[in-house]
Protein backbone atom coordinates (compact mmCIF):
# COMPACT_ATOMS: atom_id res chain seq x y z
CA UNK A 1 0.00 0.00 0.00
CA UNK A 2 1.66 3.23 -1.23
CA UNK A 3 -0.04 5.37 1.85
CA UNK A 4 -0.58 2.79 5.00
CA UNK A 5 -2.24 5.65 6.53
CA UNK A 6 -4.81 6.70 3.55
CA UNK A 7 -7.35 4.37 4.83
CA UNK A 8 -7.26 5.46 8.54
CA UNK A 9 -5.81 2.22 9.83
CA UNK A 10 -3.86 3.75 11.96
CA UNK A 11 -1.22 1.34 11.41
CA UNK A 12 0.43 -0.78 8.53
CA UNK A 13 -0.93 -3.85 6.75
CA UNK A 14 1.95 -6.23 6.46
CA UNK A 15 3.06 -6.96 3.17
CA UNK A 16 3.13 -11.25 2.66
CA UNK A 17 1.58 -12.67 -0.32
CA UNK A 18 0.70 -16.14 0.65
CA UNK A 19 3.65 -18.28 -0.71
CA UNK A 20 2.06 -20.78 -2.53
CA UNK A 21 -0.12 -18.23 -4.57
CA UNK A 22 2.57 -17.31 -7.38
CA UNK A 23 2.98 -21.36 -7.99
CA UNK A 24 -0.46 -21.21 -8.39
CA UNK A 25 -1.03 -19.22 -11.10
CA UNK A 26 -2.95 -20.09 -14.31
CA UNK A 27 -0.38 -19.46 -17.13
CA UNK A 28 -0.69 -15.89 -18.28
CA UNK A 29 -1.53 -14.34 -14.89
CA UNK A 30 0.01 -11.77 -13.10
CA UNK A 31 0.44 -12.60 -9.62
CA UNK A 32 -1.03 -9.88 -6.85
CA UNK A 33 1.02 -7.39 -5.91
CA UNK A 34 3.04 -8.33 -2.69
CA UNK A 35 2.74 -4.69 -1.78
CA UNK A 36 -0.94 -4.67 -1.15
CA UNK A 37 -1.68 -8.09 -0.10
CA UNK A 38 -1.80 -8.85 3.90
CA UNK A 39 -0.23 -11.99 5.35
CA UNK A 40 -1.48 -15.30 5.47
CA UNK A 41 -2.88 -15.82 8.50
CA UNK A 42 -6.33 -17.47 8.05
CA UNK A 43 -7.34 -16.93 11.44
CA UNK A 44 -10.42 -18.56 12.77
CA UNK A 45 -14.23 -18.78 11.56
CA UNK A 46 -15.45 -16.79 15.09
CA UNK A 47 -15.02 -13.22 14.41
CA UNK A 48 -16.35 -9.95 16.98
CA UNK A 49 -18.86 -7.59 15.11
CA UNK A 50 -20.42 -5.13 16.47
CA UNK A 51 -23.97 -7.05 16.23
CA UNK A 52 -22.39 -9.56 18.39
CA UNK A 53 -21.55 -6.65 21.06
CA UNK A 54 -24.61 -5.69 21.26
CA UNK A 55 -26.08 -8.75 21.82
CA UNK A 56 -23.60 -9.19 24.80
CA UNK A 57 -24.65 -5.83 25.82
CA UNK A 58 -28.01 -6.66 25.71
CA UNK A 59 -27.13 -8.93 28.65
CA UNK A 60 -24.54 -7.53 30.52
CA UNK A 61 -27.20 -4.67 31.15
CA UNK A 62 -30.07 -7.22 31.99
CA UNK A 63 -28.02 -8.70 34.21
CA UNK A 64 -27.14 -5.21 35.72
CA UNK A 65 -30.35 -4.54 36.50
CA UNK A 66 -31.36 -7.86 37.93
CA UNK A 67 -28.41 -8.23 40.09
CA UNK A 68 -28.74 -4.81 41.49
CA UNK A 69 -32.12 -5.01 42.21
CA UNK A 70 -31.65 -8.06 43.99
CA UNK A 71 -28.36 -6.82 45.69
CA UNK A 72 -30.42 -3.78 47.04
CA UNK A 73 -32.90 -6.24 48.17
CA UNK A 74 -30.52 -8.41 50.12
CA UNK A 75 -28.88 -5.63 51.68
CA UNK A 76 -31.75 -3.08 52.46
CA UNK A 77 -34.80 -5.17 52.80
CA UNK A 78 -33.25 -8.61 54.01
CA UNK A 79 -30.45 -7.32 56.11
CA UNK A 80 -31.79 -4.39 57.68
CA UNK A 81 -35.37 -5.27 57.59
CA UNK A 82 -35.23 -9.05 58.22
CA UNK A 83 -37.38 -9.16 54.81
CA UNK A 84 -35.91 -12.34 53.45
CA UNK A 85 -39.15 -14.23 52.78
CA UNK A 86 -40.29 -11.41 50.69
CA UNK A 87 -37.52 -12.27 47.67
CA UNK A 88 -40.28 -13.86 45.49
CA UNK A 89 -42.64 -10.60 45.26
CA UNK A 90 -39.13 -8.84 44.54
CA UNK A 91 -37.59 -10.74 42.32
CA UNK A 92 -40.57 -10.60 40.37
CA UNK A 93 -41.29 -7.10 40.23
CA UNK A 94 -37.21 -6.77 39.19
CA UNK A 95 -37.91 -9.55 36.24
CA UNK A 96 -40.73 -7.12 34.68
CA UNK A 97 -38.60 -4.10 35.15
CA UNK A 98 -35.93 -6.01 33.41
CA UNK A 99 -38.13 -6.88 29.66
CA UNK A 100 -39.49 -3.20 30.23
CA UNK A 101 -36.00 -1.82 30.36
CA UNK A 102 -34.87 -3.70 27.55
CA UNK A 103 -38.09 -3.30 25.13
CA UNK A 104 -37.32 0.34 25.77
CA UNK A 105 -33.64 0.19 25.01
CA UNK A 106 -34.85 -1.08 22.04
CA UNK A 107 -37.39 1.53 20.56
CA UNK A 108 -34.83 4.03 22.06
CA UNK A 109 -32.24 2.51 19.50
CA UNK A 110 -29.73 1.86 21.82
CA UNK A 111 -27.60 -1.13 20.28
CA UNK A 112 -26.76 0.50 17.00
CA UNK A 113 -23.45 0.59 16.28
CA UNK A 114 -23.02 4.89 16.72
CA UNK A 115 -24.73 4.67 20.35
CA UNK A 116 -22.40 1.35 21.20
CA UNK A 117 -19.37 3.33 19.97
CA UNK A 118 -20.26 7.06 21.18
CA UNK A 119 -20.82 5.94 25.10
CA UNK A 120 -20.39 10.24 26.37
CA UNK A 121 -23.15 10.99 23.90
CA UNK A 122 -24.95 8.17 24.70
CA UNK A 123 -25.81 8.72 28.63
CA UNK A 124 -28.18 10.98 28.58
CA UNK A 125 -30.84 9.07 26.10
CA UNK A 126 -29.68 5.47 28.08
CA UNK A 127 -30.39 7.09 31.62
CA UNK A 128 -33.73 8.35 30.29
CA UNK A 129 -35.08 5.41 28.47
CA UNK A 130 -33.94 3.71 31.98
CA UNK A 131 -36.36 6.40 33.89
CA UNK A 132 -38.90 5.53 31.21
CA UNK A 133 -39.18 2.16 31.58
CA UNK A 134 -38.55 2.65 35.68
CA UNK A 135 -41.62 4.63 36.10
CA UNK A 136 -43.42 2.18 33.58
CA UNK A 137 -42.71 -0.27 36.59
CA UNK A 138 -44.17 2.54 39.23
CA UNK A 139 -47.01 3.10 36.71
CA UNK A 140 -47.73 -0.36 36.67
CA UNK A 141 -47.36 -1.23 40.34
CA UNK A 142 -50.30 2.14 41.36
CA UNK A 143 -52.72 0.79 38.70
CA UNK A 144 -52.42 -3.04 40.33
CA UNK A 145 -52.92 -1.38 43.63
CA UNK A 146 -49.58 -3.47 44.48
CA UNK A 147 -47.14 -0.71 44.73
CA UNK A 148 -48.29 -0.40 48.78
CA UNK A 149 -46.36 -3.42 49.36
CA UNK A 150 -42.62 -2.17 48.00
CA UNK A 151 -40.47 -0.11 49.84
CA UNK A 152 -39.81 2.70 48.35
CA UNK A 153 -36.51 3.18 49.67
CA UNK A 154 -35.51 -0.44 47.79
CA UNK A 155 -37.17 1.37 44.51
CA UNK A 156 -34.81 4.44 44.98
CA UNK A 157 -31.59 2.58 45.25
CA UNK A 158 -32.55 0.40 42.94
CA UNK A 159 -33.41 2.93 40.20
CA UNK A 160 -29.98 5.00 40.98
CA UNK A 161 -27.46 1.55 41.41
CA UNK A 162 -28.87 0.26 38.02
CA UNK A 163 -28.34 3.64 36.72
CA UNK A 164 -24.92 3.98 38.03
CA UNK A 165 -23.77 0.10 36.53
CA UNK A 166 -25.55 1.20 32.67
CA UNK A 167 -23.45 4.44 32.85
CA UNK A 168 -20.18 2.54 33.81
CA UNK A 169 -20.72 -0.37 31.55
CA UNK A 170 -21.70 1.74 28.31
CA UNK A 171 -18.52 3.99 29.27
CA UNK A 172 -16.04 1.12 29.71
CA UNK A 173 -17.28 -0.77 26.35
CA UNK A 174 -16.69 3.01 24.13
CA UNK A 175 -13.27 3.34 25.98
CA UNK A 176 -12.59 -0.32 24.85
CA UNK A 177 -14.08 -0.06 21.00
CA UNK A 178 -11.86 3.34 20.63
CA UNK A 179 -8.67 1.61 22.03
CA UNK A 180 -5.93 0.03 20.19
CA UNK A 181 -7.12 -3.20 21.83
CA UNK A 182 -10.58 -2.65 20.74
CA UNK A 183 -10.14 -1.53 17.26
CA UNK A 184 -7.86 -3.90 16.19
CA UNK A 185 -10.58 -6.83 17.61
CA UNK A 186 -13.55 -5.57 15.51
CA UNK A 187 -11.32 -4.61 12.13
CA UNK A 188 -12.44 -6.68 9.32
CA UNK A 189 -10.33 -7.20 6.47
CA UNK A 190 -11.80 -6.19 3.24
CA UNK A 191 -11.22 -7.00 -0.32
CA UNK A 192 -12.86 -4.95 -3.28
CA UNK A 193 -13.47 -6.64 -6.78
CA UNK A 194 -13.90 -3.58 -8.78
CA UNK A 195 -11.22 -0.71 -10.03
CA UNK A 196 -13.84 2.04 -11.25
CA UNK A 197 -15.77 4.98 -10.01
CA UNK A 198 -17.60 3.25 -7.47
CA UNK A 199 -14.23 1.75 -5.85
CA UNK A 200 -12.69 5.43 -6.05
CA UNK A 201 -15.85 6.27 -3.79
CA UNK A 202 -15.54 4.03 -1.62
CA UNK A 203 -12.17 4.31 -0.81
CA UNK A 204 -12.17 7.57 0.05
CA UNK A 205 -15.38 6.99 1.68
CA UNK A 206 -13.09 4.57 3.90
CA UNK A 207 -10.15 6.86 3.83
CA UNK A 208 -12.64 9.24 6.35
CA UNK A 209 -11.79 9.92 10.15
CA UNK A 210 -14.64 8.10 11.63
CA UNK A 211 -13.94 5.19 10.07
CA UNK A 212 -10.64 4.50 11.10
CA UNK A 213 -9.63 1.05 12.34
CA UNK A 214 -12.65 -0.57 11.32
CA UNK A 215 -11.59 -1.85 7.81
CA UNK A 216 -7.86 -2.96 6.37
CA UNK A 217 -7.99 -3.42 2.85
CA UNK A 218 -5.98 -6.27 1.81
CA UNK A 219 -6.37 -5.76 -1.98
CA UNK A 220 -7.84 -4.07 -4.66
CA UNK A 221 -8.86 -6.49 -7.38
CA UNK A 222 -10.26 -6.44 -11.39
CA UNK A 223 -10.29 -8.59 -14.34
CA UNK A 224 -10.17 -6.30 -17.17
CA UNK A 225 -6.78 -5.92 -19.03
CA UNK A 226 -4.37 -3.05 -17.27
CA UNK A 227 -5.08 -0.83 -20.70
CA UNK A 228 -8.40 -1.02 -19.31
CA UNK A 229 -8.25 -0.15 -15.54
CA UNK A 230 -4.90 1.73 -15.76
CA UNK A 231 -2.08 1.31 -13.57
CA UNK A 232 -3.02 2.88 -10.69
CA UNK A 233 -6.66 1.22 -10.10
CA UNK A 234 -8.59 3.41 -8.16
CA UNK A 235 -8.15 6.34 -5.37
CA UNK A 236 -3.87 5.61 -5.94
CA UNK A 237 -4.52 1.75 -5.00
CA UNK A 238 -2.50 -0.74 -7.37
CA UNK A 239 -4.49 -3.83 -8.56
CA UNK A 240 -3.63 -6.95 -6.61
CA UNK A 241 -4.88 -9.36 -8.80
CA UNK A 242 -8.03 -11.03 -10.76
CA UNK A 243 -11.16 -12.26 -8.85
CA UNK A 244 -9.16 -15.56 -9.41
CA UNK A 245 -6.19 -14.52 -7.57
CA UNK A 246 -8.63 -13.36 -5.27
CA UNK A 247 -10.07 -16.86 -4.50
CA UNK A 248 -6.70 -18.20 -4.20
CA UNK A 249 -5.88 -15.46 -1.33
CA UNK A 250 -9.25 -16.14 0.57
CA UNK A 251 -8.14 -20.40 0.81
CA UNK A 252 -4.55 -19.42 2.62
CA UNK A 253 -5.62 -15.99 4.11
CA UNK A 254 -7.81 -14.27 6.20
CA UNK A 255 -10.09 -12.35 4.30
CA UNK A 256 -13.61 -11.35 6.24
CA UNK A 257 -15.63 -9.70 3.40
CA UNK A 258 -15.52 -9.01 -0.27
CA UNK A 259 -16.75 -5.86 -1.51
CA UNK A 260 -18.09 -6.35 -5.46
CA UNK A 261 -17.40 -2.40 -6.60
CA UNK A 262 -19.43 -2.87 -9.58
CA UNK A 263 -22.31 -0.52 -11.47
CA UNK A 264 -25.58 -2.42 -10.38
CA UNK A 265 -26.89 -2.63 -13.98
CA UNK A 266 -23.59 -4.97 -14.61
CA UNK A 267 -26.10 -7.67 -12.74
CA UNK A 268 -24.29 -10.63 -14.98
CA UNK A 269 -20.88 -9.81 -13.84
CA UNK A 270 -22.28 -9.05 -10.35
CA UNK A 271 -23.99 -12.78 -10.69
CA UNK A 272 -20.99 -14.11 -11.44
CA UNK A 273 -18.04 -12.97 -9.42
CA UNK A 274 -20.59 -13.90 -6.58
CA UNK A 275 -21.35 -17.52 -7.39
CA UNK A 276 -17.54 -17.53 -7.71
CA UNK A 277 -17.03 -16.65 -4.26
CA UNK A 278 -20.20 -17.78 -2.77
CA UNK A 279 -18.27 -20.88 -1.37
CA UNK A 280 -15.64 -19.66 0.81
CA UNK A 281 -15.85 -18.44 4.34
CA UNK A 282 -16.17 -14.78 3.11
CA UNK A 283 -19.22 -12.19 3.78
CA UNK A 284 -19.89 -10.74 0.09
CA UNK A 285 -21.12 -7.34 -0.19
CA UNK A 286 -22.60 -5.43 -3.26
CA UNK A 287 -20.92 -1.94 -2.72
CA UNK A 288 -23.19 0.84 -3.09
CA UNK A 289 -23.71 2.51 -6.52
CA UNK A 290 -22.39 5.68 -7.18
CA UNK A 291 -25.88 7.63 -6.71
CA UNK A 292 -26.02 6.40 -3.42
CA UNK A 293 -23.04 8.09 -1.84
CA UNK A 294 -25.26 11.14 -1.89
CA UNK A 295 -27.43 9.88 0.71
CA UNK A 296 -26.04 9.63 4.70
CA UNK A 297 -27.66 6.68 5.79
CA UNK A 298 -29.83 4.36 2.91
CA UNK A 299 -31.71 1.70 5.22
CA UNK A 300 -32.61 -1.98 3.78
CA UNK A 301 -36.18 -2.23 3.45
CA UNK A 302 -38.22 -5.00 1.26
CA UNK A 303 -40.75 -4.35 -1.61
CA UNK A 304 -42.65 -8.21 -1.07
CA UNK A 305 -39.63 -10.55 -0.87
CA UNK A 306 -37.54 -7.89 -2.95
CA UNK A 307 -34.94 -5.70 -1.20
CA UNK A 308 -34.97 -2.02 -1.60
CA UNK A 309 -32.60 0.89 -0.15
CA UNK A 310 -34.49 3.86 1.38
CA UNK A 311 -32.84 6.58 1.26
CA UNK A 312 -35.67 9.06 3.17
CA UNK A 313 -37.75 7.85 5.97
CA UNK A 314 -40.60 9.93 7.75
CA UNK A 315 -39.20 11.21 10.32
CA UNK A 316 -42.19 9.92 12.88
CA UNK A 317 -42.68 6.41 11.42
CA UNK A 318 -43.50 2.61 13.21
CA UNK A 319 -43.39 3.44 16.88
CA UNK A 320 -41.76 6.97 17.01
CA UNK A 321 -45.16 8.39 16.13
CA UNK A 322 -46.97 6.13 18.54
CA UNK A 323 -44.43 7.84 21.43
CA UNK A 324 -44.85 11.62 19.87
CA UNK A 325 -48.71 11.30 19.99
CA UNK A 326 -48.39 9.88 23.12
CA UNK A 327 -46.50 12.54 24.64
CA UNK A 328 -48.59 15.51 23.04
CA UNK A 329 -51.81 13.76 24.95
CA UNK A 330 -50.08 13.18 28.19
CA UNK A 331 -47.91 16.45 28.81
CA UNK A 332 -50.69 18.67 26.63
CA UNK A 333 -53.71 17.71 28.79
CA UNK A 334 -51.51 18.26 31.87
CA UNK A 335 -50.13 21.67 30.83
CA UNK A 336 -53.67 22.46 29.80
CA UNK A 337 -54.93 21.37 33.48
CA UNK A 338 -52.00 23.91 34.54
CA UNK A 339 -53.07 26.64 32.40
CA UNK A 340 -56.30 26.85 32.76
CA UNK A 341 -56.60 29.07 35.76
CA UNK A 342 -54.31 31.68 33.66
CA UNK A 343 -56.07 31.21 30.78
CA UNK A 344 -59.14 32.09 32.02
CA UNK A 345 -57.96 35.00 33.34
CA UNK A 346 -56.17 35.92 30.02
CA UNK A 347 -59.98 35.65 28.46
CA UNK A 348 -61.44 38.18 31.38
CA UNK A 349 -58.91 40.64 30.85
CA UNK A 350 -59.09 40.28 26.95
CA UNK A 351 -62.89 41.32 27.34
CA UNK A 352 -62.45 43.70 30.07
CA UNK A 353 -59.70 45.31 27.30
CA UNK A 354 -61.41 45.68 24.29
CA UNK A 355 -64.06 44.97 21.76
CA UNK A 356 -64.34 41.47 19.95
CA UNK A 357 -63.78 37.75 20.30
CA UNK A 358 -61.17 36.46 22.87
CA UNK A 359 -60.35 33.79 20.71
CA UNK A 360 -58.24 34.45 17.15
CA UNK A 361 -58.18 31.76 14.53
CA UNK A 362 -55.67 31.81 11.73
CA UNK A 363 -55.08 29.70 8.76
CA UNK A 364 -51.36 28.21 8.69
CA UNK A 365 -49.25 25.28 7.53
CA UNK A 366 -49.37 21.99 9.23
CA UNK A 367 -48.48 18.53 8.42
CA UNK A 368 -47.66 18.09 4.52
CA UNK A 369 -48.32 21.56 3.75
CA UNK A 370 -52.20 21.21 4.42
CA UNK A 371 -53.66 24.48 6.21
CA UNK A 372 -54.87 24.00 9.46
CA UNK A 373 -57.17 25.98 11.89
CA UNK A 374 -54.70 27.68 14.98
CA UNK A 375 -56.05 28.77 17.86
CA UNK A 376 -54.72 31.84 19.84
CA UNK A 377 -55.32 34.45 22.03
CA UNK A 378 -56.92 38.03 20.23
CA UNK A 379 -53.95 40.50 20.62
CA UNK A 380 -54.84 43.01 18.01
CA UNK A 381 -57.61 45.48 18.13
CA UNK A 382 -60.71 43.31 16.06
CA UNK A 383 -60.93 45.48 12.98
CA UNK A 384 -56.85 45.36 12.36
CA UNK A 385 -56.78 41.45 12.82
CA UNK A 386 -54.97 40.01 9.82
CA UNK A 387 -56.13 36.17 9.81
CA UNK A 388 -53.87 35.68 6.40
CA UNK A 389 -50.55 36.61 7.89
CA UNK A 390 -49.38 38.95 5.10
CA UNK A 391 -48.44 41.73 7.11
CA UNK A 392 -45.62 41.08 9.92
CA UNK A 393 -45.87 42.06 13.40
CA UNK A 394 -43.14 44.46 14.31
CA UNK A 395 -42.33 45.94 17.41
CA UNK A 396 -44.27 48.45 19.21
CA UNK A 397 -46.86 47.55 16.15
CA UNK A 398 -49.73 50.18 16.74
CA UNK A 399 -52.39 47.39 16.13
CA UNK A 400 -51.50 45.37 19.29
CA UNK A 401 -53.42 46.42 22.48
CA UNK A 402 -52.41 46.49 25.85
CA UNK A 403 -53.56 43.15 26.88
CA UNK A 404 -52.56 41.65 23.90
CA UNK A 405 -48.61 43.15 24.23
CA UNK A 406 -48.71 41.23 27.64
CA UNK A 407 -49.74 38.13 26.80
CA UNK A 408 -47.07 38.14 23.54
CA UNK A 409 -44.57 39.43 25.94
CA UNK A 410 -44.77 36.17 27.74
CA UNK A 411 -46.38 33.79 24.80
CA UNK A 412 -49.19 33.51 26.67
CA UNK A 413 -51.24 34.04 23.66
CA UNK A 414 -50.04 30.79 22.38
CA UNK A 415 -51.87 28.16 25.46
CA UNK A 416 -55.12 27.86 23.38
CA UNK A 417 -52.45 25.97 20.84
CA UNK A 418 -53.01 23.28 23.35
CA UNK A 419 -56.81 22.73 21.89
CA UNK A 420 -54.97 22.07 18.18
CA UNK A 421 -52.62 19.64 20.14
CA UNK A 422 -55.14 17.34 21.17
CA UNK A 423 -57.32 17.66 18.51
CA UNK A 424 -54.10 16.28 16.92
CA UNK A 425 -53.64 19.18 14.73
CA UNK A 426 -50.10 20.35 15.95
CA UNK A 427 -47.36 18.90 18.43
CA UNK A 428 -46.06 20.08 21.50
CA UNK A 429 -42.80 20.90 19.88
CA UNK A 430 -42.01 20.90 17.02
CA UNK A 431 -41.43 23.52 13.68
CA UNK A 432 -43.35 26.45 14.36
CA UNK A 433 -46.72 27.01 12.28
CA UNK A 434 -46.57 30.07 9.66
CA UNK A 435 -49.51 31.76 8.09
CA UNK A 436 -50.04 30.59 4.54
CA UNK A 437 -49.46 34.19 3.62
CA UNK A 438 -46.49 34.52 5.47
CA UNK A 439 -43.66 36.94 3.97
CA UNK A 440 -39.79 37.55 3.77
CA UNK A 441 -38.97 40.75 2.05
CA UNK A 442 -42.08 40.78 -0.80
CA UNK A 443 -41.95 37.09 -1.06
CA UNK A 444 -44.19 34.70 0.24
CA UNK A 445 -42.18 32.62 2.66
CA UNK A 446 -42.07 28.80 1.02
CA UNK A 447 -40.95 30.61 -2.61
CA UNK A 448 -38.40 32.28 -1.03
CA UNK A 449 -36.66 29.41 1.03
CA UNK A 450 -35.31 26.20 -0.75
CA UNK A 451 -36.65 22.99 1.26
CA UNK A 452 -39.31 24.92 3.28
CA UNK A 453 -41.57 22.21 2.62
CA UNK A 454 -39.42 19.70 4.40
CA UNK A 455 -39.83 21.26 7.61
CA UNK A 456 -43.23 20.28 7.12
CA UNK A 457 -42.92 16.26 7.51
CA UNK A 458 -43.52 16.83 11.15
CA UNK A 459 -47.00 18.49 12.83
CA UNK A 460 -46.01 22.22 13.92
CA UNK A 461 -45.47 22.50 17.10
CA UNK A 462 -46.21 25.45 20.23
CA UNK A 463 -42.47 25.74 21.01
CA UNK A 464 -39.43 24.38 18.83
CA UNK A 465 -35.54 24.15 18.33
CA UNK A 466 -35.07 27.40 16.87
CA UNK A 467 -37.43 29.18 19.14
CA UNK A 468 -35.46 28.62 22.08
CA UNK A 469 -32.72 29.30 19.96
CA UNK A 470 -33.62 32.52 19.69
CA UNK A 471 -35.23 32.84 16.19
CA UNK A 472 -38.76 33.69 17.37
CA UNK A 473 -40.64 36.70 15.98
CA UNK A 474 -40.58 38.97 12.87
CA UNK A 475 -38.43 37.26 9.99
CA UNK A 476 -37.33 40.16 8.37
CA UNK A 477 -34.10 39.19 6.40
CA UNK A 478 -33.58 36.06 4.36
CA UNK A 479 -30.64 35.35 6.83
CA UNK A 480 -32.97 34.57 9.98
CA UNK A 481 -35.82 32.77 7.65
CA UNK A 482 -32.78 30.36 6.21
CA UNK A 483 -31.20 29.75 9.73
CA UNK A 484 -34.70 29.29 11.10
CA UNK A 485 -35.03 26.33 8.80
CA UNK A 486 -31.81 24.95 9.58
CA UNK A 487 -33.09 24.83 13.28
CA UNK A 488 -36.18 23.20 12.58
CA UNK A 489 -34.35 20.72 9.98
CA UNK A 490 -31.73 19.98 12.50
CA UNK A 491 -34.70 18.90 14.83
CA UNK A 492 -36.51 16.98 12.74
CA UNK A 493 -34.03 14.56 11.44
CA UNK A 494 -32.72 14.47 15.53
CA UNK A 495 -36.09 13.74 17.38
CA UNK A 496 -36.80 11.79 20.07
CA UNK A 497 -38.63 11.83 23.73
CA UNK A 498 -35.73 13.50 25.40
CA UNK A 499 -34.98 15.92 22.56
CA UNK A 500 -38.44 17.20 23.35
CA UNK A 501 -38.15 16.98 26.97
CA UNK A 502 -35.04 19.17 26.85
CA UNK A 503 -37.24 21.74 24.82
CA UNK A 504 -40.23 21.84 26.63
CA UNK A 505 -38.21 22.50 29.39
CA UNK A 506 -35.80 25.53 27.95
CA UNK A 507 -39.53 26.65 26.76
CA UNK A 508 -40.95 26.69 30.58
CA UNK A 509 -37.69 28.41 32.10
CA UNK A 510 -37.87 30.98 29.94
CA UNK A 511 -36.97 29.78 26.36
CA UNK A 512 -40.05 31.39 24.45
CA UNK A 513 -39.61 34.98 26.10
CA UNK A 514 -37.84 37.50 25.48
CA UNK A 515 -37.17 40.58 23.55
CA UNK A 516 -38.11 39.32 20.33
CA UNK A 517 -41.83 38.31 21.60
CA UNK A 518 -43.33 41.15 20.57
Amino acid sequence: MNDPGYFGAGREVAARAPDDVASRQPAGDTSPDSTTIAGADPGSPERWTLTLIAGIVRLAEASIIIAAGMLCFALYIGVLRGGFDQWERYAATVFAGTVIALVVFEVASLYTPKRLENGAGTLGRLLAAWGVAFLSVVALGYLLKLSIDFSRGWALLWFVSSAAGLAGLRMGLANWLGSSTGQATLCRRLAIVGAGPISERLLHHLAQPEMAGKFEIVGLFDDRSPDRHGPDGAAGQKIAGTTADLTRLIERARVDVVAIALPWSAATRIREISASLRDLPVDIWLAPDTALFEFQQPELRRIGDLPALEVHSAPLADWRGVLKRAEDLVLGTAILLVAAPFMLLAALAIKLDSRGPVLFRQRRFGFNNQPITVFKFRTMQVEQCDASGAQRTQKNDPRVTRVGRFLRRGSIDELPQLLNVLRGEMSLVGPRAHPIAMKVGDRYYYEAVARYGARHRMKPGITGWAQINGYRGEVDTMEKAERRLELDLHYIDNWSVVFDLWIILRTILGGFTGKAAY
